[in-house]
């Protein structure tokens, strides 16, 4: 029989039966494969062309279709009108050449490939920092990832990593940002999956959210601002936390700062790329790239730093080489954290900063779409999105109101 249209006749196929404990024999008609059950649900077997590591072969894969308890077999043994039709219309998409080329790539084959590219099929590529903590997060669950097809991954398997991880930790529960992240790794997994025809659908979506610990974070009080500013006296780790302080920056940004990126006479500064470990990159997001006011205390200390700086190259740059960006985690080390922990502060990474600024903007009562706006973060609520982002000047104000707060501090302590 002749195709017609590049699509191939409907092939006869016999599909074994292991129905009640006897084998039957049915015939029934699909375009290719064949229909049996295993175990509760009635499966589809097809040879397709599919992705292995990249590369295209011909294999068997399997096609989970309905339970045999929803679905009962007919008198002779063979699968239902409904299970035939939904064989049927997988059959037909793989006849047209809409189902292969699909990955049949394990889930852990397939994470891995994605961790180290970074991308999906035809997808902006996943920004060098956020692939950093995606590796990061995943080395907490690759242990419990299920030997199973990317393809053939459902909401239940999602959850019983998360089972398989609360029950690993025992009483040692980690806090609720950890599992957020974790699942935020799986559901970027997925979302490049589905961009690219691994995957159907987002198991993790509708995935059970587990909670753990309050997080153990800081964010840096005004107070505590007020004090490393008079107790500092390094222009370099001065001037770099108070623009932290003031301005939200990410380490990375503040690392990547250029004096060409400063508009003293508009008094902003345009944040334009990110340095992690003496690499420089893109930000971790489009939203990163946005102008950030600068407000009085933030231009003295520049000011301040400029006089003992080249005014060339990196803003905070290593000794002597002004295209060498300082390594911000020493000025942390060895000044700054010294000097937190005779104030009685334990903590002492950068992005206490940033997390102080936005509560100190909470508390001062900026609004949320301002604040999303001055801490640059990707996502915000859609009406915020679309209707309300604030204007330069609304987020000049923010900060010249966390200015003002740190004005009347400074006088009390006088």
């Amino acid at each position: 029989m002749e195709a017609r249209g590049g699509i191939e006749p409907p092939i006869k196929v016999f599909a074994f039966l292991h129905v009640g404990g006897s084998l039957a024999i049915s015939r029934i008609y699909t375009h290719v494969g064949s229909i049996r059950v295993n175990g509760r649900y009635w499966i589809l077997k097809v040879r397709e062309q599919v992705t292995v590591n990249g590369n295209p072969q011909h294999k068997d894969t399997y096609h989970k279709l309905g339970l045999v308890s929803e679905h009962r077999a007919e008198p002779d043994g063979g699968p239902p009108p409904s299970i035939r039709a939904e064989a049927n219309g997988i059959t037909a998409k793989i006849n047209l050449g809409q189902g292969q080329g699909q990955s049949a790539d394990s889930l852990k084959s397939y994470i891995e490939r994605y961790l180290t590219t970074g991308r999906g099929a035809n997808l902006r590529p996943v920004a060098l920092l956020t692939l950093q903590s995606y590796r990061r997060d995943y080395k907490v669950i690759e242990d419990l990832i299920p030997d199973i097809q990317v393809r053939q991954v459902r909401t239940p398997h999602i959850n019983e990593i998360f089972r398989g991880l609360l029950k690993r930790d025992g009483e040692n529960v980690r806090a609720t940002t950890a599992y957020r992240n974790v699942r935020i790794v799986l559901s970027g997994v997925f979302r490049a999956a589905v961009g690219e025809g691994a995957a159907d659908f987002n198991p993790v979506r509708e995935a059970a959210v587990v909670t753990g610990n309050d997080s153990d974070t800081h964010g840096y009080t005004l107070g505590e601002v007020k004090t490393l500013y008079d107790k500092i006296d390094n222009h370099i780790a001065r001037a770099a936390f108070v623009v932290a302080a003031f301005t939200g920056l990410r380490k990375q940004e503040l690392n990547g700062l250029r004096w060409q990126d400063y508009d003293q006479k508009e008094g902003v500064l345009y944040v334009q790329r990110a340095v992690n470990f003496g690499r420089t990159h893109d930000t971790k997001t489009r939203a990163s790239k946005a102008p950030v006011p600068v407000v009085g205390i933030v231009k003295k200390a520049l000011a301040e730093h400029l006089r003992r700086n080249s005014g060339d190259g990196f803003v905070f740059h290593a000794p002597g080489d002004s295209q060498a960006p300082v390594n911000i985690d020493h000025l942390i080390f060895d000044i700054i954290r010294p000097q937190l922990k005779t104030m009685g502060v334990k903590r002492h990474r950068m992005h206490a900063f940033r997390r102080g600024l936005n509560a100190a903007m909470t508390d001062l009562g900026v609004d949320k779409s301002t604040r999303v706006d001055v801490m640059r973060h990707e996502h915000r609520d859609v009406t915020d999105k679309h209707y309300g982002k604030a204007s330069l000047t609304q987020k000049r104000q923010a900060l010249e109101k966390v200015e003002a707060a740190h004005r009347k501090i400074s006088k009390r302590s006088r």
